[in-house]
Formats: structure tokens, C-alpha cells, sequence
């Protein structure tokens, strides 16, 4: 055993390291996010829309609406889009991110419309567009340099902020967004700047804790007021950002402090969300809510043209309201991205869906969150390791089940840390890699393993019994080299009556012909049925139907060679006249061994446990009952297809504990119509229950059916006997068999 454990740590081990050699390999890390985060999405399933962010969607629906091209919305006339501001801030947003580059100039007109409409608001964040330029003189085909494309002077001046927002398509799909960066780390993009500016409310505690902590505050501002009048949010943001890059110790601090305030609820989640953005890293993992229009969606004209009523009623007060391209349309889409959510119609997440879901994942904190790298290799080795001792220590079959068993346990735990906690845990290289060739792996060598054993146990077997017993016995896996063995299974056991006294009338070659030919009939019922002859003795038979599990096939096989056998005999004794031997034959099943007897140097294979015991006094039973067929409950348990009848439960004689006995009827015997069995029954039901007279007359009317049922007389003298005598208060019908 200590050997065998060891061996099993060694394996696993090597499972182990080649688990975090395999989840280091490039490509497995891209298909974990092209593949593995996109069935945890999937699994999870949409999630309710945000309700801290809108979408004002240009598409053709509006195009239409103004009588414009759908085609080229650029071109739209700015003055629109100066109308759309003002009815978004007498609505109450809490920002107007504009989603559209604004460049070059335009009609002077309608450039100046839009200008004081971004002025009067004071609210709105401009998109800058970035063009990145391959750096010379690198090798790297991934060095680029960003160059920061801002909008015309006018609305840049007028805008609260302005920022970048360039999305990662590497390998395939949009994943990832950047908070700050590419280029440098302090350059805000369009979700943290449009986080600061919905976060006004709370930026007095903000800079406060600042302060708290040992941060000059100084340099920034210092009330709601002068933030909300400030045009260039954007610098402040990389301020502050500054702040947090020179101190690592400084979220830990701020959000010690912010625990011991009285600050709650959205309040306390607002200055949260603001203390990750600033303290975390430059990009983050898109938390999607679902497919195309999950974030709610409103057509741009739908807004512009709105009412005061009608603008209430669109409940955007307090939102981050997000102005793009966003067709639901696949053929007329412009500005879309391949994402977890891109529809087999080729229908994509438009950018501007795309800015609202990281924006409010960052609100939220409640970005995907991977696994760091040292959590994954441990949880590789782990994984591989856990799964390749199961293998080793357990049986194939126990192995495997409980391997498939942790694999679905672990994607459970997957997908609920994935919907409660944002974490993601990978799925690629443990499920799709790991937990399978650990598997394989592992059977192909217990296989081979079996094979040798399987073979050593044949020709151990085959020197007792019949070479079809021992390749059957050899392929239930049995402990290699073994001489005996504890198995499962149903032992038949037989008896001829009138045997002695037919033998004083025999010479001896006659009755050695006789009980040859006797044996010959039974022995060839049990191997027909797929049982072997385990012993003889005198005019007794021992049968086995072994396996290395319980098998109801196999107590099935043993029933039907029990009557089949009784029928035999029938037509040998028939032929036979006055030299016939009546038989009758008993049946128990559960554990026995079957292993090397030794009897002065000589080896003899046979049947050992108390089924043998059991089996030889139920057939005992026989001659008490009339009966040729009898069978513990446990051989004939689940098997309703046999035709049987309770016989009763009865104390045999050697043995402690009761058993309860069926007798097993051939199909055409009378005593299986289904009128006497229920009449038997209830006679049996009544004589447990102590109602001598009614068990009797039903008794009686049995043997008026049928004189010669012999257990309905048995019962009668049962009958008689315990109605005069005192019995137990607990006696429940159990009958003591004083002899064999």
C-alpha cells in the first residue's frame, strides 16, 4: 500500500507540473479568453442593464427621421447634435459623452450651435481619436507610437474634458479597455474620465480622505462647485492618477479610511469605484450585460425632439448618457466590435455600447477580474495533481466518475464566482486540457496494468474451473496473484431424496452409472445458464454464478437454471421408472470467497461463506414445505419478471438470524395462477397476525383449488400447532426449524 501511494504522489506530481508547463503556453492563454471566457459568459447569461448609464443611438431610424444619410453620419448637421446636448441636460444626465470625432471643422453655423450648446451644458466629454504609428528602427511588429488627435479648438475648449478610447481586437473578439494609457501611464481614457465626472457628487470626500490619509490636496480643487465650472477634467484626472502611481501603499489607505466613515450606500460605492480606477491598473476586463440594446438604448431623435414631459419620462436624470453609432442593423452597422455577444448574423456591439459597459464596470467594480499569474500556476498544479491521484489511488471506474464529478464541480464554481465575485477562473487548460489527458492517461495504464493481472488470475483460475468461469472471473479485476478470492454471487445447492435407500438396492456400477447421469443433467442446466459446478458430494450439488460485483443478470441466470434443471429431472426420472431421484434444490446469493482449500498437500477450489450455509438449509426446507424450489428473498430481490410466492420467514436451524424464503414456481404450474398466490398471501398476512381461523379457512380453500400444494399443508399444521402454544409477545410469524 505504501508503495502504491507513493507511486501515486510521483504521478501526480508530473501531472501537476505538466498542468503549469501546458497553462503557460501562449496559445492556451489566448483561447482561454477566446474560448474560455466566452462559455463563462455564456453559461452566466445576460445580466440586468446598468442603471447608471443610457445610450442616445444614431442609426437609421433617426436618419430617416431627419430625412439624412444613414450612411454617413459624420455629415449629420452639428447643430443636431447642439440640440441633442441641451434636451440631454435639461434631462438631468450626469455627463454627455459624445461618441463622434469632431476633428475638422464644419459649416461655421452649425459649428457654432454645437459649441454653445457643449459650453451651456458644461457636462460634455469629447472623444479624441487616436492614430498609432510604427515605431522605425524596432523589431517588434507591436511597437507603435499613439498620437492623440483632439477635436477643432472651439469644442474642445467648450467640452468638460476630452479623451481616447481605443479597444484592443487582439486575438479576435473585444475584451479588454484601457483606463489609462497605451501610450502613457497617466493618459485618462473616455470610461475613467466619464467615471470622474458622474462621481461629482461625492468629489468633496474624496479629496478629504485624500487629505485624511497625508496626500496634498492642494494642487487640486477642493469643492463640487469648481469642478463642475472646470474645463479640462481630464488633466485632473491624470492628477490624481499621478497622486496613486507615486504611492502603492495609497489605496490600501484610502479605503481603510473610507471604512471608518459614516459614508454609505452610493455614496460610499461612488468613492470606491474612483479609488480602484485611480489605484488599479491600465486596462480591464469588459464585464458584458448581454447582446446588442442590453444597455439601454434610445434613438437619437427620440431625445432631440422630446418634450419636457417626454424627457422625464425617459428617466435620465443622474445617468451617464453616451451619444454614438449604434445600428441594430447588421448590414447598415459602421462603428462595431466583435465581442462574446456578436450574433450569428454577424450583428456586433457598437463602440459607443461598448464605452457605456466599461464605464459602468468601473462605477460598479465589477470588471472580470482574471486570476493572477502564481493563482493559476497553483491552481494548475492543483488541479492536475487532485485528478491524477484520484486516478491512481481509486478504481477506474471510481476514479473516472469522480474526476468527471470535480470537473463539473469546478465549472459550477466557475460560473458562480464568475457571476458573483467578476473573478475568472480559466477553463481551457484544466477542463479542456488537463482533466481529459489525466484521464486518458491514467486509463490507458490501468488498463495495461489490468491486462497483466487479468492474465495471471486466467491461468491461477483455469486450474479449477472451466476456462470460460476463469476468463469471466479474470475480467472482473480481481488483485492480481491472488489464491482466493471474495466475490459476489448466488449459490444453488441440490439434493437428491430417496437417495440411500435407492442405493442399498443398486450394485455399485449401476449406481455410479445412475448418479452420473444425474449429475450430467444438472451440471449442464448450471453451465447453460453460465453457473459452474463448484462441489459434489454423494448425491448434493454445490453451483456458483460468480462476479466481482452484484449482478442481478447473474442470480437471474441461477433462477432460470433452477427450473430448468427441476424440468430435466422431471423427464430423467420419467425415463427411469422406479430408480428416479426427486429433487430438490435451494438458492441464496450475497458474498462468498472462492479461493485454495489445502487438505494434505492437495488443492481443491471451492465456494466458502454462509450463502453456501444458507443455500444448503433453505433446500433442507424442501422436504418440510413439499416444495422442489426455494430461494432467499435477496436472490429473487428486483427480479419481476421470475414468478415466485412468499413462503414466510423462517430460523434455520444453525443460524442466529431469520430468513426470509420464496418459493420459485415454474411458469406453468398451477400454484402461480394469480388467485391462489393472493389467497396465499392473505393466509400468510393473517397467521403472522396471529388469525388462526382465517388463515386456515383460506388455507383450507387453497388445497380445495389445488390437494396437492404442499405448503398450503404445511401451514395448516402450523396452524394448529402455535394456536395452543404460548407465544412471545414479539413473534411476528417467524417460523424455528429445529432440523436440517
Amino acid at each position: 500500500m505504501k508503495a502504491k501511494v507513493r507511486h501515486a504522489i510521483y504521478a501526480s506530481a508530473a501531472a501537476g507540473l505538466t498542468a503549469v508547463l501546458l497553462s503557460m503556453l501562449p496559445w492556451l492563454l489566448e483561447a482561454e479568453e477566446s474560448v474560455g471566457l466566452q462559455a463563462l459568459f455564456r453559461l452566466r447569461g445576460p445580466l440586468a442593464a446598468p442603471e447608471n448609464v443610457a445610450v442616445v443611438a444614431i442609426a437609421g431610424e433617426s436618419a430617416d427621421f431627419y430625412g439624412l444619410s444613414s450612411s454617413d453620419p459624420d455629415e449629420w448637421p452639428r447643430g443636431l447634435h447642439g440640440e441633442l446636448i441641451d434636451r440631454l441636460a435639461e434631462a438631468g444626465a450626469s455627463a454627455i459623452v459624445m461618441d463622434i470625432i469632431f476633428e475638422d471643422p464644419g459649416d461655421d453655423a452649425q459649428d457654432e450651435k454645437l459649441a454653445d450648446a457643449i459650453a451651456r451644458s458644461g457636462k460634455v466629454v469629447l472623444l479624441e481619436r487616436v492614430r498609432s504609428v510604427p515605431v522605425e528602427g524596432t523589431p517588434s511588429v507591436a511597437a507603435v507610437r499613439d498620437f492623440r488627435i483632439q477635436p477643432i479648438e472651439k469644442f474642445k475648449t467648450a467640452a468638460w474634458a476630452t479623451a481616447p478610447f481605443v479597444l484592443p481586437t487582439v486575438p479576435l473578439r473585444v475584451g479588454q479597455f484601457w483606463t489609462f494609457g497605451r501610450s502613457s501611464p497617466d493618459l485618462a481614457n473616455l470610461p475613467v474620465v466619464a467615471l470622474q465626472a458622474h462621481a461629482v457628487p461625492v468629489y468633496e470626500t474624496f479629496i478629504a480622505l485624500l487629505a485624511e490619509v497625508g496626500v496634498d490636496v492642494s494642487m487640486l480643487p477642493s469643492s463640487r462647485g469648481e469642478i463642475e465650472r472646470l474645463r479640462g477634467l481630464d488633466e485632473l484626472v491624470r492628477d490624481i492618477r499621478r497622486v496613486f502611481l507615486a504611492d502603492p501603499t495609497l489605496k490600501r489607505r484610502m479605503l481603510t479610511a473610507l471604512a471608518e466613515t459614516s459614508v454609505a450606500g452610493p455614496a460610499r460605492a461612488s468613492l470606491r469605484a474612483l479609488v480602484e480606477a485611480y489605484a488599479g491598473g491600465d486596462s480591464r476586463y469588459l464585464n458584458y450585460y448581454g447582446p446588442t440594446g442590453t444597455v439601454r438604448t434610445i434613438p437619437y431623435h427620440v431625445v432631440a425632439q422630446a418634450d419636457r414631459g417626454t424627457l422625464a419620462n425617459l428617466d435620465l436624470a443622474g445617468r451617464v448618457v453616451f451619444v454614438g453609432f449604434s445600428e441594430r442593423r447588421q448590414a447598415e452597422q459602421q462603428d462595431e466590435f466583435p465581442s462574446v455577444y456578436s450574433e450569428r448574423s454577424g450583428l456586433n456591439l457598437s463602440g459607443v455600447e461598448i464605452g457605456a459597459t466599461a464605464f459602468a464596470n468601473l462605477a460598479s467594480s465589477s470588471s472580470v477580474v482574471p486570476l493572477s499569474i502564481p493563482a493559476s500556476l497553483g491552481l494548475a498544479f492543483g488541479w492536475g495533481f487532485a485528478i491524477a491521484c484520484a486516478m491512481s489511488l481509486l478504481k477506474a471506474r471510481q476514479g473516472t466518475a469522480l474526476a468527471l464529478a470535480a470537473g463539473i464541480a469546478y465549472l459550477a464554481l466557475a460560473v458562480y464566482v464568475f457571476e458573483s465575485q467578476y473573478l475568472w477562473l480559466p477553463l481551457v487548460t484544466p477542463l479542456g486540457l488537463v482533466l481529459p489527458a489525466v484521464l486518458v492517461g491514467a486509463l490507458l495504464l490501468k488498463y495495461g496494468e489490468l491486462s497483466r493481472q487479468r492474465e495471471r488470475i486466467r491461468v491461477a483460475l483455469g486450474h479449477y474451473v472451466p476456462a470460460d468461469v476463469a476468463n469471466r472471473l479474470a475480467h472482473d479485476s480481481f488483485d492480481p496473484g491472488a489464491s482466493r478470492e471474495l466475490v459476489h454471487g448466488t449459490c444453488l445447492v441440490s439434493d437428491a431424496e430417496q437417495f440411500t435407500k435407492l442405493a442399498e438396492s443398486l450394485d455399485p456400477e449401476s449406481l455410479h452409472t445412475l448418479i452420473q447421469q444425474y449429475f450430467e443433467v444438472l451440471g449442464a442446466c448450471v453451465e447453460g445458464h453460465g453457473g459452474f459446478v463448484a462441489d459434489v458430494s454423494g448425491d448434493s450439488m454445490v453451483a456458483i454464478w460468480a462476479a466481482a460485483r452484484p449482478d442481478a443478470d447473474l442470480r437471474r441466470s441461477a433462477c432460470r437454471a433452477t427450473l430448468e434443471a427441476l424440468r430435466e429431472i422431471e423427464v430423467f426420472n420419467a425415463r427411469r421408472g422406479r430408480q428416479g431421484l426427486p429433487t430438490g434444490i435451494g438458492l441464496d446469493s450475497g458474498q462468498l470467497l472462492l479461493g485454495n482449500i489445502t487438505v494434505v498437500q492437495r488443492y481443491q477450489y471451492r465456494a466458502v461463506g454462509d450463502i453456501v450455509n444458507t443455500a444448503s438449509r433453505i433446500q433442507g426446507l424442501n422436504r418440510q414445505l413439499g416444495s422442489r424450489a426455494l430461494v432467499s428473498a435477496a436472490t429473487v430481490d428486483g427480479l419481476a419478471d421470475l414468478r415466485t410466492r412468499p413462503v414466510g420467514e423462517f430460523l434455520l436451524y444453525g443460524k442466529t438470524q431469520p430468513v426470509v424464503v420464496h418459493e420459485l414456481l415454474a411458469p406453468e404450474s398451477e400454484l402461480g395462477a394469480e388467485e391462489l398466490r393472493a389467497w396465499f398471501a392473505d393466509a400468510l398476512r393473517n397467521f403472522r397476525q396471529r388469525d388462526w381461523r382465517e388463515a386456515r379457512r383460506l388455507l383450507e380453500q387453497i388445497l380445495e383449488r389445488n390437494p396437492t400444494d404442499g405448503l398450503a399443508k404445511f401451514y395448516v399444521a402450523q396452524c394448529d400447532s402455535v394456536e395452543s402454544t404460548a407465544l412471545p409477545a414479539d413473534w411476528s410469524g417467524t417460523i424455528r426449524m429445529a432440523v436440517k
